[in-house]
């Protein structure tokens, strides 16, 4: 079994690439135990209930990060994160967040430091990386093959526009039944974006479609961004 060692993990939140302040990240999936047992049970039993999910992520202050982090406090946040890196088609967890904890402190001598938790305000995603770019033009992304959308699922999208100056960048997601995109289908379109921003939106089943990849224009200016995509329910 192949194992993995950390060493160039990408972490947005919203609009800010927060890679380079972290040293640990942690995500945390669950589901609630229901307790069914009933008489003539010799074993306690349990039946799955809602879904859970948590986010906890360490670093070093910086005054650009603890700026953020701390406006994020109570309110919806869009993250995403890739273990291995940024190239596109690198496996990503994708989700909106609720922030519900952000801590910085240190000891006399030590390097400030910080901590902020975060709590579900939506499904957790593993999916893909779609896009990692930095433009002044239109263009697309090498597909990706996700998988079909069943008609009890979505397809869930995060867009991160780290900067975009001088210009309108409106970002799509679209899907094919190839990977040479003949006939490709507009599945998920983000509002345009003339700034820095973050959107969360999805697409419902059933698509059969398998091949997935994200689309851009941009008039006039540059910029960078980040989109990500999974299949969930």
């Amino acid at each position: 079994m192949a194992s993995q060692v950390l060493t160039n993990t990408k972490v947005w939140v919203d609009q800010y690439d927060v890679s380079g302040q972290l040293n640990a990240v942690a995500v945390e999936y669950g589901v609630d135990a229901l307790d069914d047992t009933t008489f003539g049970d010799d074993t306690r039993s349990n039946n799955g209930g809602l879904k859970t999910t948590s986010m906890s992520h360490e670093g070093y202050w910086a005054a650009g990060t603890d700026a953020a982090l701390f406006s994020k406090i109570g309110g919806s946040t869009v993250v995403t994160i890739a273990g291995a890196g940024s190239t596109i088609g690198d496996d990503a967890y994708l989700a909106q967040t609720l922030t519900t904890t952000y801590s910085p402190g240190a000891a006399i001598g030590e390097l400030l430091a910080f901590s902020v938790e975060m709590e579900a305000a939506g499904p957790l995603l593993r999916g893909a990386l779609l896009a990692n770019n930095t433009e002044t033009g239109n263009g697309d992304a090498a597909p990706q093959q996700l998988g079909a959308v069943s008609a009890t699922q979505k397809i869930y999208g995060a867009l991160h526009v780290t900067s975009c100056t001088g210009g309108t960048l409106t970002v799509k997601i679209q899907s094919d039944s190839t990977s040479g995109f003949a006939a490709p289908t507009d599945q998920i379109t983000f509002t345009a974006a003339t700034g820095a921003t973050a959107q969360f939106s999805s697409a419902s089943g059933a698509i059969t479609d398998t091949y997935w990849r994200a689309l851009w224009t941009l008039t006039g200016g540059s910029a960078s961004f980040i989109v990500s995509a999974g299949i969930g329910d």
